[in-house]
């Protein structure tokens, strides 16, 4: 049986919203079918590790299917019979696929959620082959921006309308906040439904009937806990526009050590990085917890990016990055104790750039914020969170946030620059 973590895998966000189009999935059918991407994902590892290629587009993959219905079903009477049928599901279902960010365009359209499949027997053992579409391949390869998927949470789960929140969520475990994107009504419906044309039923027994037991059973079985949904009321007679939730993680379903904060537990657990290597980092520098969050934030800054390059050691990687930030703290010696000096970070350009920002009049503050904003949406990484608190701006209500000012800094800069290149034409 694989260890905890290798029961965790890489699911591009462009997969996690999969809705039928033609035909019903079950909840054993999807089940099983995050099985199949889990050991798809994984052989292809294991290909391009020994050949140093990428398996082809309709490249067949295969395995006991007493090991795949393990995962899922602890109830092996006429597991064949039942496999079966949920084969059978996942080739006669057509599904669409939403992203899970708001504002942003389907890459393409629907496909089938398997490309072949077969059973047969071979030395005595029953065995499942299966081919997936180019796409769903092309992205369980290259990913670029993903989700970690935990499987033994998703098999926890008794509904098909669970399974789906609970993949929508698990993109926002690690966001500050917690706060998933603000969809529709409509989009919710249809996201968490086994059949077609859900987009038709009312939201109110939609809430009460599905999404409701849907959150309980993920708050009761699963490493998160999530709130009643969130509603924003701006459509004709004060009706429901947008929907979001927000979600946190258990403190149960961490690993306890007293010697390092619970913020850099839930973040290195989330990034698959040995806690070993976290509390090495810590103990080895000055301000050492502070340094570790600040490489575990740039590292989940760099898996999250498009087309960013895999990083294969992490562990190697942190302590590279951890050793750099080092270089950049400095003791201050200290009148109340001076055998053992505070430690401050040094100040940097930015920092006073940041704090020149801040002091700007609200009118100049506004025009680098709503630039900064465009550039945090064209990267996707402008979250509902993000959004709320932009708009918390815009009505005087709220303040700059840190990561507000770290793109209008990267504004202001590329002002300064553009200023300095007209005055030396100028000169």
């Amino acid at each position: 049986m694989p260890s905890a973590q290798e029961l965790i895998y890489k699911k591009s966000n462009d997969l996690i919203v999969m809705i039928p189009s033609v035909k019903e999935l079950s909840t054993l059918s999807r089940k099983i079918y995050t099985v199949l991407l889990w050991e798809t994902q994984n052989q292809c590892k294991r290909i391009v590790d020994s050949t140093s290629q990428e398996p082809s587009a309709t490249h067949t993959f295969e395995a006991r299917l007493a090991d795949l219905l393990s995962y899922v079903d602890e109830d092996y009477k006429d597991f064949y019979t039942r496999a079966k049928k949920c084969f059978h599901e996942m080739r006669r279902t057509e599904v669409d696929w939403k992203p899970v960010e708001k504002g942003i365009e389907d890459a393409w359209g629907n496909m089938s959620l398997l490309s072949q499949v077969k059973i047969f027997k071979r030395n005595k053992e029953v065995i499942a082959q299966w081919a997936l579409p180019p796409e769903i391949m092309r992205l369980l390869i290259n990913h670029g921006l993903y989700t970690l998927i935990d499987l033994k949470q998703i098999v926890k789960l008794r509904s098909y309308a669970a399974i789906a929140l609970y993949e929508i969520f698990a993109r926002y475990k690690t966001v500050p906040g917690g706060c998933t994107s603000a969809h529709s009504p409509e989009w919710w419906t249809t996201a968490i439904s086994h059949k077609p044309n859900a987009a038709r039923r009312d939201w109110r027994k939609v809430k009460y009937e599905t999404i409701t037991p849907a959150l309980q059973e993920i708050s009761e079985l699963t490493d998160i806990e999530v709130e009643r949904p969130e509603e924003k009321r701006d459509g004709p007679r004060n009706s429901v526009t947008e929907v979001y939730f927000r979600i946190r993680r258990k403190a149960t379903a961490i690993e306890v050590d007293q010697s390092l904060p619970l913020e850099l537990i839930e973040k290195a657990a989330a990034l698959d990085v040995p806690l070993s290597t976290i509390k090495s980092i810590a103990s080895e520098y000055h301000q050492g917890s502070r340094i570790a969050l600040a490489a575990l934030n740039r590292l989940e800054h760099m898996t999250r990016r498009e087309n960013a390059s895999e990083i294969h050691n992490r562990s190697a990687w942190l302590r590279t990055v951890a050793k750099d930030m080092a270089q950049h703290v400095m003791t201050v010696p200290s009148p109340k104790a001076p055998a053992e000096p505070p430690i401050e970070l040094k100040q940097t350009a930015s920092d006073e750039i940041r704090a020149l920002i801040v002091a700007l009049p609200r009118e100049e503050q506004l025009g680098l914020l709503e630039r900064a904003v465009a550039v945090m949406r064209s990267r996707g990484v402008m979250s509902a969170q993000a959004t709320l608190k932009y708009k918390s701006f815009l009505d005087a209500n709220g303040g700059l946030t840190p990561l507000f000012l770290n793109y209008m800094v990267e504004m202001y800069k590329s002002d300064q620059q553009l200023i300095q290149g007209e005055t030396e034409v100028v000169e």
